[in-house]
Parts: C-alpha cells; sequence; structure tokens
C-alpha cells in the first residue's frame, strides 16, 4: 500500500496501545496489520523471520518473498531467502547467490552485474534485477551508469515489482533522504517500462510538492498516458 490509509493508521496506532497493555502479542498485532495491508513491510519482515525461529519453513519462505517485494532493499530479506533455499540441495546455488547480495549490501559495496565464474546461467538470469536494483541504490544522488538502466529496461517487467517496492518504501517513510534519487529513478523508470499496473501507485505522487520526486511521478505518468491514454486514464480514474 503506498501512504497507508487513515484506516490503516488508526488500526496501527490502536495495536500498538494493544500491545502495550499486554492484551495482544507482537506476533498478534503484525498478523492484523498484515492482514489490512499485505504489503506491511514490518510486519512480513517480523513474520517471516519470527516463522523461521520457529521452523515453520514453508511459512518462513512465503513470506520472505513477500517481504522482498515490499522491501526490495533489505539485506536482511536476501539473507533469509538465501539461508531458506541454501536448506533445499537443489537450490543450493540460489541460496549462494541471495546471500552475497546480502553480504553487499550490508557492506555498501557494489555487487557485480556479471555474476562471477560458475554460477549457473538461470541464478545470474534471476538475480540480474536484484543485482541492477543495488547498482541503482548504491549509486545514491551520483552518476548511475547507463548500462544499468539499459539493463533494468531489458529486464522491464521483471524489475517492475522491486521498482514499486520502492514507492511501498517511501510511503511507509522508511527511506532515507539519500534514498530521493533512488525514489526518482524508480518513478521514472516505471514510466519508461511501461508499467500501467503502478498507475494507482504513481498517482499518490502526483501531489507531491517536493519538485524531484512530484516531477519524476508526473513524468512517468505523463509517458505512460502518451503510450496508451485509454489504458492509463482507465486505471487512474478507478
Amino acid at each position: 500500500m503506498i501512504f497507508p490509509t487513515e484506516s490503516v493508521s488508526k488500526l496501527r496506532g490502536e495495536l500498538e496501545e494493544r500491545v502495550a497493555s499486554g492484551e495482544i502479542t507482537d506476533a498478534e498485532a503484525y498478523r492484523e496489520a498484515l492482514a489490512a495491508d499485505p504489503d506491511d513491510p514490518r510486519a512480513l519482515r517480523f513474520l517471516a523471520l519470527l516463522a523461521e525461529e520457529e521452523e515453520d519453513l514453508e511459512l518462513a519462505e512465503e513470506l520472505a518473498w513477500r517481504w522482498l517485494r515490499a522491501d526490495p532493499l533489505s539485506p536482511e530479506a536476501f539473507r533469509l531467502i538465501g539461508l531458506l533455499l541454501s536448506l533445499k540441495p537443489e537450490d543450493g546455488p540460489r541460496g549462494v547467490a541471495y546471500a552475497v547480495l546480502a553480504s553487499e549490501k550490508e557492506g555498501e559495496t557494489s555487487a557485480p552485474i556479471v555474476a562471477p565464474g560458475g554460477e549457473p546461467e538461470a541464478v545470474t538470469y534471476e538475480l540480474e534485477p536484484h543485482r541492477l536494483m543495488h547498482e541503482m541504490w548504491i549509486a545514491g544522488t551520483g552518476e548511475l551508469n547507463r548500462a544499468v538502466i539499459d539493463g533494468i529496461l531489458a529486464r522491464g517487467p521483471d524489475c517492475v515489482p522491486y521498482l514499486a517496492g520502492v514507492l511501498n518504501l517511501a510511503g511507509e517513510d522508511l527511506l532515507d533522504e539519500v534514498d530521493d534519487a533512488m525514489l526518482a529513478r524508480s518513478l521514472a523508470l516505471l514510466g519508461e517500462i511501461g508499467a500501467m499496473e503502478a498507475v494507482p501507485a504513481l498517482a499518490r505522487f502526483l501531489p507531491l510538492e517536493d519538485e524531484t520526486i512530484g516531477g519524476a511521478a508526473r513524468w512517468a505518468f505523463q509517458r505512460l498516458a502518451f503510450r496508451n491514454p485509454r489504458a492509463c486514464w482507465r486505471r487512474f480514474a478507478r
């Protein structure tokens, strides 16, 4: 959910009070919060890690993948997925790749766009959107390599959920100020990719007073409207 609604914000406040009073546990509160907002990154984080701790690995993996889409910048999400995949022999190489990228994120060093030798081609293909997103993240407000932009555009549909995840983080006020560049680029890329499903999310950023972010959202919306005006306006109106 991009920018939680008033009802969701009210529910979260009530849940905090009920936890503080001892009426419900943290787990119960986060389950209620997640039922109200399926993309709540805080709830997904807590419940995924709790399921792993309680050895409910099937639930942990389901929640971990949802967490990754809701918070595509989280090293913890990548580390948990790497751990869960490594428990299955057939997914060992995938587990290693996700764990390595988690380490790259925690160390704030660049993850290679081209995977190191020995990695299965299918794993390289699966991780490419995440590695490209990581490159864009660590670029901060600096110049971004054109190869990263071209790579994201080439893998457009596969990158859309994670670009939208950046918008989700912004709506939850979980982005640092330096990540404004990541947000602006994500908005613009959603427009350039032609992600019509992102219209409702983009619409939430249109009225922002911040000219950089609001301007990127307007550009993206105009780009989508130019490509397919009827589809864009139908989604916007709905």
